[in-house]
């Protein structure tokens, strides 16, 4: 029995050293990298009217943004920001009510604007612009068109 227990106890550590020895080189058999990023294919810029244009520009003091929200956390106040940035050349005069709710009054647009992420490459928005009396002036849906390209589009920063 003595023999039986020596035995074990110098086979087993020779055992046990073979094992590790043959994991360790199992492991490190293949190097892959993990950085990869798939991006899907770009969509065609297209703008969709879904009600046409009825606003006369020449009757507009200003437009207040009424709610503006975005997939991304930091995409909302990066509009707002573009927004006043692209009015500040323009005779209009932009409100940001998206804090504070605004009154509706005559002579000023209402926007509305929402935007998706579809996938790591392209993006929905749509838009709604709302006179005084809370109705429908201009309606809209963009696929991969920004809010300094739409601005201009329909004639706002190129008044």
């Amino acid at each position: 029995m003595r023999k039986l227990i020596f035995t074990l106890l110098f086979i087993s550590p020779f055992w046990v050293i073979g094992q590790i020895q043959q994991t360790q080189t199992k492991v490190n058999v293949q190097n892959t990298t993990v950085n990869q990023r798939d991006y899907a294919d770009r969509l065609p810029a297209v703008l969709d009217e879904i009600k046409p244009n009825s606003m006369n520009y020449d009757e507009v003091k200003g437009f207040v943004l009424v709610k503006v929200s975005h997939t991304y956390k930091g995409g909302r106040k990066q509009i707002i920001k573009t927004f006043k940035e692209r009015f500040e050349d323009t005779p209009f005069k932009l409100i940001d009510g998206t804090k504070k709710p605004q009154p509706y009054r005559e002579g000023y647009i209402y926007i509305i604007q929402s935007t998706i992420e579809i996938n790591n490459n392209n993006f929905n928005t749509s838009w709604i612009f709302k006179n005084h009396k809370k109705r429908t002036v201009y309606a809209f849906t963009t696929t991969n068109i920004g809010v300094t390209s739409v601005l201009a589009k329909i004639g706002i920063t190129t008044y």
